[in-house]
C-alpha cells in the first residue's frame, strides 16, 4: 500500500477506519490476527478495516509514527482518534471497535495515570517489607503495577486470559 492510497482510505467521512500495523515476524502480531480478522468480518459493514505490513509498507508505517509492533490505530474523518500499541486481548479489541463504530471515545489510561499507579505499586512493595503482616501490600502493590501495564504488557495479557474466557460466550453448554 502506497502512502497516497493509505491517505485516501483514512479521508473516508463515512466510516471509521481501524488499522492492524502488524509484521509477519512478529509473535503478539501472529496471536492478536485471528481476532483481529474475526472482528475485521464482524465490524466490516460499519468500519473499514485495514491491516499495514509493516515490512511492506514502511512509508505508511512511517506516516503513522508507528515504533512498536503490533499497533492498532483508529481514524475517523481522517483524524487519529485512537491508538493502541502491542499485542491486545480479544475483549480489549472488540472494545476499540465497537467504540470506532459506535463514535465513542476509545478508553485509553494516560501516561500520569501509568506513572501514579507504578509509583504506588513500588511505594506499597517498599512498605511490604516494613509492615506485618506483608501479604496485604505485596498484593496491592502487584494490582497496581499489573493495572498500570495490562494494556502493554504481553505477560499480563496472558494471565488475564484464562479469566477473560470466562465472560465470553462460547458453543459449548
Amino acid at each position: 500500500m502506497t502512502l497516497s492510497e493509505f491517505n485516501s482510505i483514512v479521508a473516508d467521512t463515512t466510516r471509521p477506519t481501524i488499522i492492524d500495523v502488524w509484521a509477519p515476524w512478529c509473535g503478539p502480531c501472529k496471536a492478536m490476527k485471528p481476532h483481529f480478522d474475526s472482528l475485521a468480518g464482524e465490524f466490516g459493514e460499519r468500519a473499514r478495516v485495514l491491516a499495514v505490513n509493516a515490512d511492506e509498507s514502511p512509508e505508511v508505517t512511517q506516516a503513522l509514527n508507528v515504533f512498536s509492533l503490533p499497533t492498532v490505530v483508529v481514524y475517523r474523518g481522517g483524524t487519529e482518534v485512537a491508538r493502541r500499541k502491542g499485542a491486545q486481548s480479544p475483549s480489549d479489541l472488540r472494545t476499540l471497535f465497537e467504540a470506532a463504530v459506535e463514535g465513542r471515545e476509545v478508553p485509553q489510561l494516560s501516561n500520569r495515570s501509568r506513572i501514579l499507579r507504578i509509583g504506588g505499586a513500588l511505594a506499597a512493595a517498599m512498605l511490604a517489607g516494613q509492615i506485618e503482616p506483608t501479604w496485604p501490600l505485596q498484593i496491592l502493590s502487584v494490582v497496581l503495577f499489573a493495572s498500570a501495564v495490562h494494556d502493554r504488557c504481553p505477560i499480563v495479557q496472558a494471565l488475564a486470559r484464562p479469566f477473560s474466557r470466562g465472560t465470553s460466550t462460547n458453543g459449548g453448554g
